[in-house]
């Protein structure tokens, strides 16, 4: 799989991280109940009336009645990521995957 060794990186946002201590309270409050910091909820966190709304559809994906375990989600994603050479989810995906077992 490509790494990111052989990839232009910038630090240019076009859109910035939403700072939670400066965002409107609902967007503030979804932002805490997170279970970790990724960037793309900060990156979606900048439409406020669809931020809220997206991480309860989001958070449906892991309620315990889903019929996917976390561990084969997390193989199918990684098996993508792998498939696609998408170095980005691989590296997001797989400590996930490591602490799913």
């Amino acid at each position: 799989m490509t790494s990111w060794n052989n990839r232009d990186m910038t630090n240019n946002l076009l859109l910035p991280y939403v700072d939670s201590a400066m965002s409107p309270e609902e967007v503030s409050a979804t932002l805490k109940t997170l279970p970790f910091e990724r960037n793309i909820f900060k990156l979606v966190a900048n439409a406020p009336t669809f931020f809220p709304t997206f991480v309860k559809l989001l958070s449906r994906a892991w309620w315990p009645q889903r019929s996917l375990r976390s561990k084969d989600w997390q193989l199918v994603v990684l098996c993508t990521a792998s498939l696609l050479n998408a170095p980005y989810e691989w590296d997001v995906n797989e400590p996930v995957a490591r602490v799913l077992g």
